[in-house]
């Protein structure tokens, strides 16, 4: 072992002795270190009152209890703790890989960083960090080796600065960051407060996206180039590296000591302005439950004086649920709102920033493809902000290109750069949304028109309905669109089985959108609410998104269909109200999900029974009126204003039930063609399917369930049997259905 190893501890030991104590701690041997003239004089240089703190500590260990148990006053029953014998291991590792020697002060730097030695506090207390006797210690030992420390020298006078920030001016000269396009006004109102006396803080508030990094990298550019006023133009911009910061703290203390040490530097340079990305981080950072400060509250005194100079930034969440809680902090910065960039000054920015990309992925983006990429991404990627979506999908269209173009060719490097289009920029739209990539070039017309032909041939006897419906969709599809709001809302009235629930299903074919079906039987209780949402903080599974909301968000190009509201609770009808004049719905968790991109449909079978009561003599007209006084009975006249149109189905009338029996007959031949078999009937059979199931409360599904008994159950048992080749069905001599089979 080293000698002052040996010595100290040989020391430490008798004070144990002195004080009964059955263990030798880090404190006996922090006691012992204090006579050495080596660890004296630089606690003493270190502006520490040495009187006073050896008196603290020979008081703290007067009263410390180490065991209660009698001791043996031989030195081989003082036993050591952990923190001791992880001190002497180390020094006996190194004692054999080093051989210079071990000073006192080296033990007492040991002891610094070991958790458990309760006498460092009382140094603490005196206003000395643990750097500042470390700095003390540092000097003597290079001016032992002839150098010379020049205290305001920038490297050392920053360097907590250079170790846990990042100099954006330095990075701004090197090209590391990008230039910043129509951010004007809000680098304007960040100089604006940065030149007041007091309170000089700029706090930056937006969505995820939107870019309030990048308004402070603006700023960092304009200090670099000299277009600042006066006060500005020597400062420099460090932005706080919290990762960095955190890294390596293992014991209670150490961040919040980073913390002061950085604030400490940044206040001795005027030159200095410290950007905290993130900042609401920084409140409860450090804190624990045993009073100690967080980080937030150490910046807190010093903000309040001008001379120190800090920009921070945050989103809306995080500033009303935490930064905007603490007034105290909150108060000292001046909130500077960042709203998303609108298309034409997107447009702008990208046709800037695309040089970057360009020269990364080796592509050439055309003036047509930026408008694209702006315009798409603006219409219908909804769950994030310009400009920032619109640059994520200039970037993966460059990595997709660059990828299949250039890596596939030899000597790529040469080539001239793929030029991206807008027609490739619709392709890399259609890979992120899942929307058809030719739902972007077809016309609206073509839409409609395929739309209204797929509607007629599945849809029969709701003629009226159908020229409502591709009426209403011409406007949706126009310019003059809200798109703030859903892009259609409609609430379907009418009996069951006749085709309500099949619309929907075509219009989210023909316009290529999800099918979403909710069956609000589910949701009858006051509390289904939370399926839909997610449930309230507090409440199991509150961290899990509503059902509604979650489908929306994965899936925001949807048809969504509420099937029979009628049995929804009426809670449920607040959340429709809300979609449908917002366009905006916020989840349990406080995400806004946006519908501007869905099509509501509602369904009712409100009324239907009394279509069945009608007696002869009452003419439709009169029926209708029927229809809308029980509508208005059950719907609250805001929901109905915010429809976009409330369609009446008619019952099916026997005539349009044959044709539907035709062309349910049509399909089951088309479903058995694919397996190889002949089915064949002719008009008399259609006939005797729909006289035998015409329901007229029931409708198609009665004629549906008919089919299924008396048709697709027989033949099934006779395909169990034996193999079958052709299925004829007939009408016998006594008028009933018959079934002639080709085998094979």
């Amino acid at each position: 072992m080293n000698y002052s190893v040996e010595y100290s501890l040989r020391k430490a030991y008798g004070i144990a002795r002195n004080f009964a104590h059955s263990y030798l701690s880090l404190d006996h041997w922090f006691l012992s270190l204090l006579d050495s003239s080596d660890v004296y004089d630089v606690l003493e240089r270190s502006k520490i009152d040495m009187k006073k703190l050896k008196d603290k500590v020979v008081n703290f260990l007067s009263n410390m209890d180490m065991s209660g148990l009698s001791v043996d006053y031989s030195s081989s029953a003082i036993r050591v703790t952990v923190g001791v014998q992880r001190v002497v291991d180390k020094f006996m590792y190194n004692s054999t890989e080093d051989h210079r020697a071990i000073s006192p002060f080296n033990i007492l730097l040991e002891i610094f960083c070991q958790d458990g030695c309760y006498s460092t506090c009382f140094i603490y207390e005196q206003g000395v960090s643990f750097l500042d006797i470390f700095y003390t210690f540092l000097e003597d030992e290079m001016k032992e080796y002839n150098y010379e420390i020049i205290e305001n020298h920038a490297e050392d006078k920053n360097i907590l600065l250079n170790e846990y920030c990042v100099n954006l001016n330095e990075n701004a000269k090197k090209g590391k960051i990008d230039v910043v396009v129509s951010r004007e006004e809000e680098i304007e109102r960040t100089i604006d407060i940065l030149a007041r006396r007091s309170k000089n803080n700029p706090l930056y508030v937006g969505d995820p996206g939107v870019g309030k990094t990048a308004i402070v990298e603006g700023l960092a550019h304009r200090i670099v180039n000299g277009t600042v006023p006066y006060f500005l133009l020597d400062k420099i911009i460090y932005a706080l590296d919290i990762g960095s910061l955190i890294a390596g703290t293992r014991y209670r203390g150490d961040f919040e000591e980073r913390i002061k040490n950085v604030i400490k530097e940044i206040s001795n340079d005027s030159t200095a302005i410290l950007f905290i990305d993130e900042i609401h981080t920084l409140i409860g950072a450090g804190a624990t439950n045993n009073g100690t400060v967080d980080a937030g509250n150490l910046l807190k005194p010093i903000l309040t004086k001008g001379g120190f100079r800090c920009i921070g930034a945050t989103t809306y969440s995080e500033f009303n649920s935490t930064f905007n809680k603490d007034t105290a902090l909150s108060r000292r910065f001046q909130v500077i709102f960042v709203k998303p960039t609108e298309p034409e000054d997107t447009i702008k920015i990208l046709s800037v920033a695309k040089t970057p990309y360009e020269r990364y992925h080796r592509v050439a983006y055309s003036q047509g493809a930026i408008r694209q990429i702006v315009l798409l991404s603006h219409r219908y990627i909804t769950n994030k902000v310009l400009p920032d979506k619109a640059i994520d999908i200039m970037d993966e269209a460059g990595a997709y290109f660059n990828i299949r173009y250039n890596f596939k060719k030899k000597n790529h490097h040469l080539l001239k750069p793929k030029v991206v289009t807008a027609s490739d920029i619709r392709k890399i739209v259609s890979r992120s949304t899942g929307i058809p990539v030719d739902d972007f070039t077809r016309s609206n017309y073509d839409i409609v028109a395929e739309l209204k032909n797929r509607l007629n041939q599945n849809i029969l006897g709701q003629s009226h309905v159908i020229d409502e419906i591709t009426r209403n969709l011409q406007f949706m599809l126009s310019d003059i669109h809200d798109f703030t709001q859903p892009t259609g809302a409609f609430l379907f009235i009418g009996p069951t089985g006749v085709g309500k629930t099949e619309t929907a299903k075509i219009m989210a074919e023909v316009l290529r959108m999800r099918f979403l079906r909710f069956d609000m039987s589910e949701y009858s209780e006051s509390h289904s609410i939370s399926k839909f949402l997610g449930a309230p903080p507090g409440y199991i599974g509150f961290d899990k998104g509503g059902i509604l909301t979650d489908q929306v968000n994965n899936y925001p190009y949807s048809v969504i269909l509420f099937d029979e509201i009628e049995k929804a609770h009426p809670d449920i009808y607040n959340v429709l109200l809300q979609v449908m004049d917002y366009g905006m719905l916020t989840d349990a968790n406080g995400r806004k999900i946006n519908f501007s991109n869905t099509i509501v449909v509602i369904t009712s079978n409100v009324g239907a029974s009394k279509l069945y009561d009608y007696k002869l003599g009452f003419d439709k007209n009169e029926n209708a009126s029927c229809d809308h006084k029980a509508t208005e009975k059950l719907f609250s006249a805001e929901l109905l204003n915010r429809l976009d149109a409330v369609l009446y189905f008619d019952s099916i009338s026997l005539p349009v039930m044959y044709q539907v029996a035709e062309k349910l007959m049509k399909d089951t031949r088309e479903m058995f063609s694919k397996k190889s078999i002949g089915f064949n009937f002719d008009k008399k059979v259609i006939k005797y399917l729909t006289d035998n199931s015409y329901n007229k409360k029931y409708a198609v599904r009665h004629l549906q369930k008919f089919l299924k008994t008396h048709v697709l159950s027989t033949v099934s048992q006779k395909m169990i049997q034996q193999k079958i080749k052709n299925v004829n069905l007939i009408l016998n001599q006594s008028g009933e259905l018959d079934f002639i089979y080709d085998t094979k």
